[in-house]
């Protein structure tokens, strides 16, 4: 199906009550609420920016200068202290920690809009992202175009777009890119190091000096205080000699299959 055939069809099974389209501000979700501002016009009911307190400077404002543009209404919800109290709980987060991180950080944000504008057992809550199969290995086989969890109803339209079809599109309707965005090739509204890459955080420290110093390096310091895994997206200890006997085991049963 289609971007849009994917959107109306997920509107007719499910009848939902609001539909909101989560909105980072990076260049992905930039196009899916340009595109579905243009298909459903009063119908979607606002934008989401979830505010983690871990974005990157510019990113919340120019998520609210995209709406601004398209005239569409911008709710965003902050989650406060979460990172903190997170990395008092389990030190700073690094490969492998996404799970709690995302239930902190945005996971509890979400219920909170769905319980704020569910008014009936029935109802349903439509939330559009912008999640793409070819965006990265990790999202490869999981994003659905439709998926269903309680009054949630998950929505990705541009499940199928490439790479090229997306640019194709923000070039079109010349849709603005962040500086967050320019500079570090993702969105930048959260940077809990879950996914962090090698180098990322010396190009975080270089990029964004002050922001690093006053986000990154206190919290730091505090989990190095009390003992919890400390550097900003490093592999926790045990986690490559774990991932090297799954890796060996493999190899082993290859082995004497073959």
């Amino acid at each position: 199906m289609s971007a849009r055939e994917i959107l109306y069809s997920a509107i007719d099974e499910h009848q939902p009550k609001c539909i909101f389209a989560l909105f980072s501000g990076g260049g992905d979700s930039s196009v899916l609420l340009h595109a579905v501002q243009g298909w459903l016009g009063s119908e979607l009911t606002a934008a989401v920016h979830i505010d983690t307190g871990t974005a990157l400077p510019g990113v919340r404002e120019h998520a609210e200068a995209i709406c601004e543009g398209l005239d569409v209404e911008l709710l965003v919800y902050e989650a406060g202290d979460a990172y903190e109290r997170m990395v008092r709980k389990h030190g700073v987060p690094g490969p492998g920690a996404h799970m709690y991180a995302y239930t902190l950080l945005k996971e509890r944000q979400i219920d909170r809009l769905v319980r704020e504008h569910k008014q009936k057992r029935s109802d349903r809550i439509m939330l559009l992202a912008g999640a793409r199969a070819s965006e990265s290995q990790r999202r490869m086989g999981k994003a659905k175009a439709c998926d269903r969890d309680g009054a949630q109803v998950w929505v990705n339209p541009l499940l199928r777009w490439s790479n090229e079809e997306m640019r194709a599109y923000r070039e079109l309707h010349e849709i603005p890119q962040s500086d967050a965005s320019a500079l570090v090739h993702r969105s930048g509204e959260c940077n809990c190091g879950a996914f962090a890459s090698k180098g990322e955080r010396e190009m975080l420290q270089a990029l964004y000096p002050d922001w690093f110093a006053r986000v990154i390096e206190p919290r730091e310091s505090e989990a190095a205080d009390l003992g919890l895994p400390c550097r900003w997206g490093a592999r926790r200890p045990g986690r490559d000699r774990a991932n090297r006997l799954c890796q060996c085991a493999a190899q082993l049963e290859l082995e004497i299959v073959a």
